[in-house]
């Protein structure tokens, strides 16, 4: 295999870009798109405020910034349930390419 197709020696602590480069992970508790998402279900969002977190495993997509911007009554035909209203935003670096 060519120099930048082989395995670094630390090879458990990074992720493969699509051109095949080796890139160290972001963080020692690494996330996806998908798991960044269950793991903000996650958050206890108790209360109307910003909760910042950098889990992605690609560092140009941390922070990620949720707001919590209102609590509110849902009627629906299964009940009446009780919602967050959020806003989550990936790093401004992460939309840029």
């Amino acid at each position: 295999p060519s120099a930048a197709m082989r395995c670094p020696k630390n090879w458990s602590s990074t992720w493969t870009r699509n051109t095949g480069a080796w890139q160290a992970l972001a963080t020692p508790l690494p996330l996806d798109e998908l798991s960044v998402m269950y793991f903000r279900r996650s958050l206890p969002l108790e209360q109307i405020g910003t909760f910042t977190f950098s889990r992605h495993f690609d560092e140009t997509r941390n922070p990620t910034v949720v707001y919590v911007r209102s609590e509110e009554l849902v009627d629906t035909p299964a009940g009446v349930f009780r919602s967050t209203a959020t806003v989550a935003e990936d790093s401004p670096a992460s939309c840029s390419a």
